[in-house]
């Protein structure tokens, strides 16, 4: 896993007749610091607009701050979603893997804990997925937990790992230059959520292009209603010594 930022540029692809938005436009940063010795410090934005035919324009705003262990034992969440300034969701709280469950502690909005199902946090889940592609596993079933929805849930996904492929978009190619490897596997990730969807259907599908050392590209989201699509549009990797200055073994 390489530390690094990336910047995505997003907007709207497809949209049922029910949905009443006619455009979907963002931008998506992600950050990944740290190291598996002293661990992973994720930082995320999503800024996007929502336009809606003879309403005023929408500006939702969502800011994740999260600490992962290198072991994957210990994760800690901070998120913050708002629409038009206002905060609609604030939660934060830390979550601990034992050897039977996940044991979630909420601070924020108010204080709680939950004990869920035995999950896996979003860098070890990243990293799950890559050493099943380096070994050549095409399909499994994983349950994450990444402090959302409130934090009291755990979501079971099915993943499908594609083949390795070298083959680079021409759009993004001056920015794939600073990757090391050009190599990366297609992956779709179908995410499940028993207690809003009965039928069995996923709550939303997700596919991506996954590099070996951590970095997405091409993101797909289909909600069922509407779906978005985005590009890679910066990439900026940071100094391995820096993240191991703490670093001991």
């Amino acid at each position: 896993m390489v530390p690094h930022r990336a910047v995505y540029d997003f907007q709207l692809d497809n949209a049922s007749r029910e949905m009443t938005a006619v455009g979907i436009f963002g931008r998506m940063v992600h950050e990944i610091t740290g190291s598996a010795c002293e661990g992973y410090t994720i930082r995320a934005s999503f800024i996007v607009r929502v336009y809606t035919e003879g309403m005023p324009i929408r500006l939702m705003n969502q800011e994740i701050k999260a600490y992962e262990a290198g072991d994957g034992s210990i994760f800690s969440f901070d998120i913050k979603k708002t629409m038009e300034q206002n905060i609609e969701k604030s939660i934060e709280g830390v979550a601990e893997r034992t050897q039977d469950e996940t044991l979630v502690k909420v601070k924020k909005p108010k204080e709680n804990v939950y004990k869920l199902a035995k999950a896996d946090f979003p860098i070890t889940s990243l990293k799950n997925i890559i050493r099943q592609a380096k070994a050549g596993h095409r399909f499994y079933h994983a349950t994450l937990f990444d402090g959302d929805n409130g934090g009291d849930k755990v979501i079971k996904t099915s993943v499908v790992i594609g083949e390795k492929k070298k083959s680079i978009s021409n759009s993004e190619i001056k920015e794939l230059k600073k990757l090391n490897e050009s190599s990366y596997w297609h992956v779709t990730i179908s995410h499940f959520d028993d207690t809003k969807n009965k039928d069995g259907l996923p709550i939303y599908r997700e596919s991506f292009h996954l590099y070996e050392n951590g970095v997405m590209r091409d993101l797909f989201i289909d909600y069922g209603d509407f779906s978005i699509r985005s590009k890679l549009k910066s990439l900026q990797f940071f100094d391995k010594k820096n993240n191991l200055d703490n670093c001991k073994h």
